[in-house]
């Protein structure tokens, strides 16, 4: 026989339990969200007005969300730890809005580090391979460059739809 206190503390258990996982989900789709936003370049103080926020909070937000999907995986991990170096190495070859794609981006672990980034229209198609080998040798580790100019919008989309700007 249950007593009416170990009722409410069940019933209320279960409240609780519910409104974490509710509250676990909303917080990705915001992480997510927030990413996203980074990617298309939405300015932060468009975005700290649509969610009632100050502009350094939103940074704040986007520096953790990238920070929380990227450490999950060791690549990811050596993104973060080489970041710096990183876009150094992509402004060399003029490639702008670097950005972590497939399995990394979506805190997977997967083989090939997959890269996105924006390079001047005239670029050919040997210099998404030339900056693949200039981020591999930063990482050690194998790294695909994908040139937004050089995709369908398709394949873009795809693409960008987890993207992680650095």
């Amino acid at each position: 026989m249950t007593t009416p206190r170990a009722a409410l503390v069940a019933e209320l258990t279960a409240e609780l339990t519910a409104l974490a996982e509710q509250r676990a989900a909303v917080e990705a789709a915001l992480r997510r969200a927030l990413l996203r936003a980074a990617s298309e370049k939405v300015g932060q103080a468009l975005i700290a007005e649509a969610m009632g926020v100050s502009q350094p909070a939103v940074s704040q937000a986007i520096t953790t969300a990238r920070k929380d999907v990227l450490a999950r995986t060791a690549a990811g991990r050596s993104v973060l730890e080489h970041r710096r170096a990183l876009l150094e190495a992509a402004r060399a070859h003029r490639a702008k809005d670097v950005r972590v794609v497939g399995a990394a981006a979506r805190g997977e672990d997967g083989g090939v580090l997959e890269v996105l980034v924006r390079l001047p229209a005239t670029a050919g198609p040997h210099e998404p391979a030339t900056l693949s080998g200039a981020l591999a040798g930063v990482l050690g580790r194998q790294v695909d460059v994908a040139a937004e100019h050089l995709l369908d919008a398709q394949a873009l989309a795809v693409r960008a739809a987890d993207a992680v700007p650095l």
